[in-house]
């Protein structure tokens, strides 16, 4: 009998990407962000203030977009001096900044100053100006882990959180974990002296590594691989972290296309950027992405019930809830997103509605929230943005109908025939 939440890894390193299977289905693709990844570090520079919004844009490098910076999200005195008054307005003022956001079609990054370094079980916080009250509410639940890490570990005087999984980890791999981290800000240290240019100060992290950071935990069966030697690298990770699960196999295979053929890539892509999802029960739901918001709409379809009309309504808006969750995450939707569910007119039905919805958004990392729902069915939620979404790395403009997803019919009243004015009547109104 399998395990409730069995996970299968499919990671191609070459190619940037990683599908993450529950039970034989695509549950989430994840992308490998070239360019600037969630996590990087940058060395910046102050290019413009706008003091109206009270944000700054920063350069990055020589090339690529300027990043873009909320003072309410900065620590630093030298943003926060050039939106008071009579303070100097000199650019070029240099920032040590992390990318929280990736750029997003004209967007550039989304940068935060307040630098946080992820390990496997705890983050570290090292330019922290006094503790934060996540932090102070994680370390009134573990004192004693904290307790325990000042004495095992030889450097003070640094911010940490402690992730809720670690209680169940023997206490060396975090201090390992720990180590590991702390060596990394050494290095990024040592880049920031020698620096004077805007620049990437922090290692780019391993995709393989960040999968693994990201997805891998007790519930995984399986993770697949193209290559031996990065089974070899995968097996020797998890070796550092814990003692793998018995019941964890690492499989590779010699070539992509064996890869592509047995788990049908050309399917799973052709599925996840199509519009229509159809439900079990015979209905569907539409999904329209635009630049500014997300549009979907639910369908009855075929759903046949017996039962009367307003409680199979009630079911088919419950089944495309949950599924619609689940878009959310496979596709990678972020933003606004305005939901159009069959009309219910019980205000007690609506309610159940919303909370057995807002019981599958809950498990949605990207903390999606509910806004309002309108008398007419609308549900409105917006949806942090984090990479992506698989409509931009998968797709692209149609170069028949330029993008617009539709095509013009053979109307009859169209035709290449000169319009004879002759036969027109003119009618003056005088």
């Amino acid at each position: 009998m399998k395990k409730k939440g069995f996970l299968d890894i499919i990671l191609l390193k070459e190619s940037g990407v990683a599908i993450i299977k529950k039970y034989s289905k695509v549950k989430q693709i994840a992308i490998d962000e070239h360019n600037y990844q969630i996590g990087d570090i940058h060395i910046g520079k102050i290019k413009a203030t706008l003091p109206s919004i009270k944000a700054a844009f920063i350069q990055m490098d020589s090339v690529g977009k300027n990043g873009f910076i909320q003072v309410e999200d900065s620590k630093s005195n030298q943003i926060k001096k050039r939106f008071l008054p009579h303070q100097s307005r000199r650019n070029d003022s240099r920032i040590l900044v992390q990318i929280i956001k990736e750029p997003s079609g004209k967007k550039g990054p989304s940068l935060s100053s307040n630098i946080e370094l992820k390990g496997k079980y705890l983050s570290l916080f090292p330019v922290s100006h006094g503790s934060t009250q996540r932090k102070k509410v994680l370390e009134e639940s573990n004192e004693h882990y904290f307790k325990l890490l000042k004495i095992l570990l030889p450097f003070n005087n640094i911010s940490l959180a402690i992730k809720e999984t670690t209680l169940k980890v023997h206490i060396k791999h975090v201090v390992g974990d720990l180590k590991k981290i702390y060596k990394q800000w050494k290095l990024i240290k040592k880049k920031i002296k020698k620096s004077n240019a805007s620049e990437l100060v922090s290692n780019k992290v391993d995709f393989s590594y960040k999968i693994l950071l990201e997805f891998y935990n007790s519930n995984v069966r399986k993770i697949v691989l193209n290559s031996k030697d990065q089974a070899i690298k995968i097996s020797n990770i998890l070796m550092q972290w814990q003692k793998k699960e018995k019941s964890l196999d690492i499989e590779y295979c010699l070539h992509k296309e064996d890869i592509s053929k047995k788990y049908n890539f050309k399917n799973i892509f052709q599925q996840i950027t199509q519009s229509r999802v159809n439900l079990k029960s015979g209905a569907f739901i539409i999904i329209e992405k635009t630049e500014a918001l997300t549009v979907i709409d639910v369908n009855s379809g075929a759903f046949k019930n017996k039962t009367k009309l307003e409680k199979s309504t009630f079911w088919i808006n419950c089944e495309a809830a949950k599924e619609i969750s689940n878009q959310l995450v496979l596709k990678n939707i972020g933003g606004v997103v305005v939901i159009d569910f069959i009309d219910l007119n019980s205000q007690k039905d609506q309610f159940y509605l919303l909370r057995y919805f807002d019981k599958f958004l809950h498990k949605d990392k990207n903390t999606p929230k509910i806004i309002q729902f309108s008398e007419i069915g609308l549900v409105e939620l917006t949806r942090t943005r984090k990479g992506r979404n698989v409509y931009d790395v998968f797709t692209m403009n149609c170069h028949k109908c330029n993008g617009n997803g539709y095509l013009l019919k053979n109307l009859n009243f169209i035709n290449e025939n000169k319009c004879n004015l002759a036969t027109l009547n003119t009618l003056s109104i005088q």
